[in-house]
């Protein structure tokens, strides 16, 4: 599956969010130019992904909202997100919950300054053991993280690890 042909149009569709997902196992938007400034639900119940094709040239600048953008993606395992320029995002609610794919994911070149919303932004991730990042990736701006790592039941904190969900 490649193309821009996808017409993500029916986000909010059941129809879409349970037939079409479930049969991909790969997809190829890199090039894609979203105009908009939102990823909500974009890869929503796929569960069946396991690979992306994209990060090497796709835009996200323009992005303010990564709510639920790989929920429940159960099979994905390796995304590179690399060079992505999140400095304008605001919301990563639910971004990655019950990504069971994920052992480990590298967001060392996340700039979440802006992000005002990580609530459950890795719940139910249940493999996943390691989180990378960096500076970037402050919290300066957030005004809510509930649960942000609950039910990631295989995460290993290391000496380093600086969490307080209070």
């Amino acid at each position: 599956f490649s193309g821009n042909v996808v017409n993500f149009a029916c986000n909010m569709n059941l129809w879409c969010h349970w037939n079409i997902p479930n049969k991909i196992k790969e997809i190829d938007v890199s090039g894609w130019i979203f105009s908009w400034d939102s990823l909500y639900d974009l890869f929503y119940a796929w569960y069946s992904l396991e690979s992306i094709k994209w990060l090497d040239t796709w835009d996200v600048s323009n992005i303010k909202n990564m709510w639920n953008m790989f929920y429940g993606t159960y099979n994905l395992r390796d995304v590179d997100f690399s060079g992505r320029n999140t400095e304008n995002v605001t919301n990563m609610y639910w971004m990655f919950y019950n990504a069971s794919g994920f052992s480990e994911l590298d967001l060392s070149s996340f700039d979440t300054n802006k992000v005002e919303n990580m609530n459950q932004m890795f719940q139910w991730a249940s493999n996943l053991e390691t989180v990378y990042v960096s500076d970037g990736f402050t919290t300066t701006s957030l005004l809510s993280w509930d649960n942000m790592f609950s039910g990631t039941t295989s995460i290993v904190w290391g000496n380093w690890t600086v969490y307080n969900p209070s």
